[in-house]
């Protein structure tokens, strides 16, 4: 797996996360997926995809990632998230947002 992979992972698993304190409701297409509704959750959660997807420039990694990343469920992201943080292989991200 390639750090720009990691990145996106470590970046679906965040958003993923913070909506999930935003809703209990889950996605009709994928039951692991937070479903938002109210207009106010949704700018928070938009606003918070955004400053870290600038942080990590996603636009830029999403070009280089395999296609098949674009289409995991959101639990998949997590649990790769999770075996990623047990490796230590996340710590670069952490590490570089700590110094932003």
């Amino acid at each position: 797996m390639t750090d720009n992979e990691k990145i996106y992972i470590y970046y679906i698993t965040k958003t993923e996360l913070y909506d999930r304190t935003l809703t209990t409701m889950r996605s009709p297409y994928d039951n692991t997926e937070a479903f938002i509704t109210d207009k106010f959750s949704r700018r928070l959660s938009n606003k918070y995809a955004i400053i870290l997807s600038q942080k990590l420039h996603i636009g830029r990694i999403k070009k280089t990632i395999h296609p098949s990343l674009l289409h995991m469920s959101a639990q998949w992201f997590i649990d790769v998230f999770n075996n990623l943080c047990e490796n230590n292989e996340l710590d670069f991200i952490e590490k570089y947002l700590e110094n932003m």
